[in-house]
């Protein structure tokens, strides 16, 4: 036997069955992103936070570390959903 006729004895009785799978993929793919832009959600606050904190420490130490404070300022206030 081929992989068409393999395929051809396992294929979809229904129409239901077909429009079934389709919706359960499409499903899959719309719980796949969010689950990505849930992780650079996380990963936007997680930097953000930090940046706050950098903040805390005051232009001189931002400056030695390589920081325009102005720059990290603006980032650090932005919500994590914004780019």
């Amino acid at each position: 036997m081929t992989a068409y006729r393999i395929w051809q004895t396992q294929a979809f009785r229904r129409l239901d069955d077909y429009a079934f799978s389709l919706q359960a993929g499409r499903a899959l793919s719309r719980a796949y992103a969010a689950l990505d832009r849930l992780g650079i959600w996380l990963a936007r606050r997680r930097r953000r936070r930090t940046l706050g904190e950098i903040a805390a420490l005051g232009d001189r130490l931002m400056l030695d570390l390589g920081f325009d404070p102005v720059e990290v300022r603006i980032e650090a206030a932005k919500p994590f959903w914004r780019k």
